[in-house]
């Protein structure tokens, strides 16, 4: 059968390996390995190619093909750093906020916003479960318009190419995302994912955390974004939104929550892109 094909192809392309990845082993697989590796090449067109081939990669009803690029390495939620409630953490939960994390409307990256810069809380911006008993109201879980928001906020109105440009506003691609995450989740329905995080509790946070090879590039190349072509910048973040689009709770939490407490010496897509911000700003 056609699925059975695109099986034995993902085999063939990205190996059978599902333990987490070593920074020493990232060339156990010799053909994955170097095409991973041509996403970071010195030839713009060999890197836009390559990358062009992971985002196809990425639509096909496989579960391997997400799993042996990333899942694997975030199973054990190691890139967080766990502190044991206390009681005024447990008065936060119950007030709906998070312990420990970071208020990112504190930071002064955050407190020059206008109100145009803030998506209004519409319905399909959210993608919190409604309240039930097995997800009551005050979960710990941040509002997904906040996270928006949060990313929107990094970057000064006035520093957006698209400001100026009528028609590729966020509201505009907030939709189409929209309607690209429902055609994944229909895509990963049969894979039967979990609906939150595996609990820290039960987690192996001691392991040394690594984000794994195609992390590692996505994000080497997004932090040379300033440097790069308009075409490969493109082809960079079109990969990354296409792995943000996948329903997992630890893919979410590690690409999209810029309130996950990171463990030394992490990075997340957030940091990266706060890095970069960084960077434009002193430019």
């Amino acid at each position: 059968s056609s699925d059975a094909l695109v099986h034995e192809m993902v085999y063939f392309i990205l190996g059978e390996q599902q333990e987490p990845e070593k920074l020493m082993d990232i060339n156990r697989h010799p053909l994955r390995h170097r095409l991973i590796e041509h996403c970071d090449h010195i030839s713009d067109e060999i890197s836009i190619m390559t990358l062009r081939m992971f985002e196809h990669l990425l639509q096909k009803p496989d579960e391997h093909i997400l799993y042996n690029l990333v899942l694997r390495n975030l199973e054990e939620r190691n890139y967080t750093e766990y502190k044991p409630p206390c009681q005024e953490d447990k008065d936060m939960v119950e007030n709906g906020q998070i312990p420990g994390a970071i208020d990112l409307e504190e930071d002064p990256l955050f407190t020059d916003l206008s109100s145009d810069t803030i998506l209004p809380n519409q319905e399909w911006l959210s993608a919190s479960p409604p309240t039930s008993p097995d997800h009551p109201k005050n979960d710990g879980k941040t509002e997904v318009h906040k996270i928006v928001n949060s990313f929107l906020c990094l970057v000064p109105d006035e520093a957006k190419s698209s400001y100026h440009v009528e028609g590729t506003g966020y509201d505009t691609y907030l939709r189409d995302a929209h309607r690209q995450f429902r055609d994944y989740c229909s895509i990963c329905l049969r894979w039967e994912w979990p609906g939150s995080p595996k609990s820290l509790e039960k987690c192996n946070l001691e392991a040394a955390f690594f984000e794994g090879y195609f992390l590692k590039v996505l994000f080497d190349r997004m932090g040379k974004i300033l440097d790069q072509p308009y075409d490969v910048n493109l082809q960079v973040t079109s990969v990354l939104s296409k792995l943000s689009l996948f329903p997992h709770p630890h893919i979410h939490e590690y690409l999209l929550d810029p309130y996950v407490n990171l463990a030394s010496g992490c990075r997340s897509l957030f940091s990266v892109i706060v890095r970069v911000v960084g960077d434009l700003m002193v430019r």
